[in-house]
């Protein structure tokens, strides 16, 4: 696999890296991680290319999808089954070894961390709050 690498911004927004040739990309074990990532930042609906694409974390109007966020009582087990979904979707991902979700009632935050698998018997990690 291969991927333009993403830089994060000072105030924690992503850009495209470019000008660098090929330093400018991610391959093989990195480039999967990042797929990974962004795969759980995608909304469904989102990507204008494909808009079946993504976790239906929120409401979409014109939609028949329940979404994880903003559903009382939260289905957790229906949230954590989409979401591993969407990581093995990702194309060089084998298997998750390990997968972790929390919601934060208080500041209505979700949390994630997992950890798998690559085709190439590597591995790769991922954390981070979402969307």
């Amino acid at each position: 696999m291969k991927c333009r690498k993403l830089i994060k911004q000072g105030d924690g927004t992503w850009n495209v890296a470019g000008g660098h040739g090929l330093n400018s990309y991610l391959t093989g074990d990195p480039a999967i991680e990042q797929s990974v990532s962004c795969e759980l930042q995608l909304v469904l609906g989102e990507w204008f290319l494909d808009v079946t694409r993504g976790i239906p974390w929120y409401a979409q109007p014109n939609s028949t999808t329940t979404p994880i966020m903003g559903v009382f009582p939260a289905d957790l087990a229906r949230a954590e089954s989409l979401i591993k979904a969407a990581i093995l979707s990702v194309p060089g991902v084998n298997s998750l070894t390990a997968f972790s979700l929390t919601f934060n009632q208080t500041t209505r935050a979700a949390t994630c961390t997992a950890s798998g698998v690559t085709e190439n018997s590597g591995t790769f990690a991922v954390s981070g709050s979402l969307p």
